[in-house]
């Protein structure tokens, strides 16, 4: 697979300047990564969560009339609600990176550089935990889980779209969970290629 991504880049795509190849080198074992992991846990756990759902009665989610709109009003509408979603996004992004700044600077120093404190900030904003990991058996398997989990301020922005249609919230966090669990589960398998 490995191989395939590096064809596409190199030679689909036509990315072989050296620069390209620099920033780009990591993107095909990132794809896998992502595609071994947190992507199959995402599907097996909404396959899981689906059958525990209750059967909805036929016809209770109202559909919306498509009205045809004209263009001098609907351009302007799709636009204002595309950057009500960019600003909706980038207020979680912000206020839980800074939460997480703010809490690594009221810990201690030598707690700010465990396994426990990356868990705690990918717990609450994805990024800031991961880049904190460490590159060991331990940082592989948090870093699946936390991949599955995805961090508060995710769950934020799903639930902020989430509140104007009929899907429940509760059903999402339970298959978040799940899918921590199965991403974990998954990672397990690789270690011994990945540290031997």
């Amino acid at each position: 697979m490995l191989i395939a991504f590096d064809v596409i880049f190199t030679r689909v795509l036509a990315l072989n300047m050296p620069l390209t190849k620099i920033g780009l080198g990591f993107a095909a074992v990132m794809v896998c990564g992502m595609l071994y992991g947190p992507g199959w846990a995402a599907l097996c756990a909404g396959l899981l969560i689906c059958r525990a759902l209750p059967p909805a009665p036929h016809g209770t989610y109202p559909h919306k009339s498509a009205k045809a709109q004209h263009l001098s009003t609907a351009f302007p509408a799709a636009v204002q609600n595309a950057l009500t979603g960019c600003l909706n996004v980038s207020a979680f992004v912000v206020f839980f990176t800074v939460l997480a700044r703010l809490l690594l600077h009221f810990l201690p120093e030598a707690f700010a550089s465990s396994l426990p404190c990356a868990l705690l900030l990918g717990f609450l904003e994805l990024t800031s935990g991961v880049l904190s990991l460490p590159c060991s058996r331990a940082g592989f398997l948090a870093c699946a889980a936390l991949l599955g989990w995805g961090g508060l301020s995710v769950h934020c922005q799903t639930l902020s779209v989430l509140a104007a249609t009929p899907l429940s919230a509760r059903y999402y966090l339970k298959g978040k969970a799940l899918q921590a669990l199965l991403s974990l589960l998954l990672a397990l398998p690789a270690l011994p290629f990945l540290f031997p």
